[in-house]
């Protein structure tokens, strides 16, 4: 059941994400790094949390997505307190114009459940440069 489960949401996830992925392991010798920081509150039911990245040209989108908690898995928090948690990743990406675009809040309630994002994409740029370290 648990496989069944992380299948579907692969699946959901990839059609979210879309066809050409942007990847965030590159290791070119010309890579750059982007530091990201996802956050959530601890009496809040979002389980999956999503910031949507793209190229500029929209040729390959990806994202970042903390699962904060949930009965099938979660992933390890990186810092937490009273009210909030979090976790931090960090992307290996090619040089260039980057943005975030949108974002994806996944909310389970038991018999109810919700999904919530931005209705129109939006553009957060950024750019990464070869053998550069960014925080967004």
């Amino acid at each position: 059941m648990k496989k069944f489960i992380f299948s579907i949401l692969f699946i959901y996830l990839t059609v979210l994400i879309g066809c050409a992925h942007l990847r965030d392991d590159y290791n070119g010798p010309d890579k750059g790094m982007v530091i990201v920081t996802l956050t959530g509150s601890q009496k809040s039911y979002i389980t999956i949390i999503t910031l949507r990245l793209r190229t500029k040209d929209k040729s390959a989108s990806g994202g970042v997505i903390y699962i904060p908690h949930g009965i099938f898995g979660q992933t390890p928090c990186d810092f937490e307190k009273d009210t909030y948690h979090g976790f931090v990743k960090v992307l290996k990406l090619k040089p260039g114009e980057t943005e975030v675009f949108n974002f994806a809040l996944f909310e389970n309630l038991g018999l109810a459940q919700y999904d919530y994002s931005a209705k129109k994409d939006f553009s957060i740029p950024f750019v990464v440069k070869e053998g550069k370290t960014i925080y967004t």
